[in-house]
């Protein structure tokens, strides 16, 4: 069998049904579609039973979250290349095929491939990949460096799209999106890059392609074959999951950077955050501005991630995976 297609759903029937049906009509290399649940309570056991009696199905039975889902279905992945593959994707052609033609012709040291991902509209997802995980990240979102970069006319570097994606050019890069990443199944299982479960959602991918390329395999972004998804690639990411998704990117900057950096980055933050505060009532005090309702987002946004701040800082400054347990220690809970 060529791939091993692992889809974990919770709580999107519909668009897990659409996935599964889009893999059917486009697919023309031999395939399995392992399909976990995270205990959704949604019926859509009864109707992957029925409509694809094929797909092997595991129920966790409780929300694991994404990484350890994904971890029980590579266990009993079969085939020579194992897809994690969102639920959130639809198939507009036979991408597998094409991806498996290009790594087994390729005369990198693969580790993990990830294709381009699309909006529905057709247009480029910026979170295909990108660079690392680094603290300059937080340095570009300072206020003072965005007046600068404004007066000068200087873009923001997540707005710019790197040269080699707009050309179509496969790159190797720091990390691939989870919402499409293909391994060799032995190599997986043989250097165990299993997604790390200490993670519950959000980061994991950035964390194993980190591992990948430590390890001294290529993590390969390949343009020539696309994937539409419906999530934007992390970039419309809606403020009930912001928190975790601040919480995973902390504790990845401390696994992959140290932590040291992650101390500087927390620091960084602190400032970026009491400027933010402080030229916003400069505004509405002072120049008597209105504030509309883009300002009371951001105050809102910046009020949550200094409570994220204040109270995750230490936990995941002091976290250990020897500690934490299977049931996600940094999961978010309200």
């Amino acid at each position: 069998m060529d791939i091993s297609i692992i889809i974990v759903n919770y709580k999107t029937p519909e668009l897990t049904i659409n996935c599964i049906q889009s893999i059917y009509k486009h697919t023309k290399c031999s395939f399995e579609i392992i399909l976990v649940d995270n205990n959704s309570q949604d019926g859509i056991e009864g109707v992957v039973s029925k409509k694809f009696p094929k797909v092997k199905l595991i129920q966790i039975g409780y929300n694991s979250g994404f990484a350890k889902a994904n971890n029980e279905a590579i266990k009993i992945a079969q085939a020579d290349f194992t897809i994690l593959l969102n639920s959130d994707t639809v198939l507009v052609e036979d991408i597998f095929s094409k991806c498996i033609s290009y790594w087994r012709e390729s005369s990198e040291n693969i580790g993990l491939l990830g294709c381009k991902l699309r909006n529905p509209d057709g247009t480029l997802q910026l979170n295909s990949f990108w660079g690392a995980n680094t603290i300059k990240r937080t340095w570009h979102a300072n206020p003072i460096i965005i007046f600068f970069n404004k007066l000068l006319g200087i873009e923001h570097p997540r707005k710019i799209y790197p040269s080699f994606q707009i050309k179509d050019q496969e790159k190797c890069v720091d990390w691939i999106s989870g919402a499409f990443m293909m391994m060799d199944t032995q190599t997986l299982k043989k250097e165990k890059f299993y997604l790390d479960e200490d993670f519950f959602m959000y980061s994991e991918d950035i964390e194993l392609g980190f591992r990948v390329n430590k390890k001294g395999y290529k993590v390969v972004y390949y343009p020539f074959g696309s994937v539409i998804h419906l999530g934007g690639g992390g970039t419309n990411v809606p403020l009930t999951r912001r928190p975790q998704l601040m919480i995973s990117s902390w504790l990845c900057l401390l696994k992959t950077k140290g932590r040291v950096y992650f101390l500087l980055n927390q620091v960084l933050l602190t400032i970026n955050l009491l400027l933010d505060e402080f030229l916003f009532l400069r505004r509405k005090y002072f120049f008597k501005r209105s504030i509309s309702i883009s300002d009371l987002k951001a105050k809102l946004i910046r009020r949550l991630e200094w409570h994220l701040l204040l109270k995750y800082t230490k936990p995941i400054l002091m976290f250990s995976s020897k500690t934490s347990s299977s049931t996600n220690s940094l999961k978010f809970n309200r």
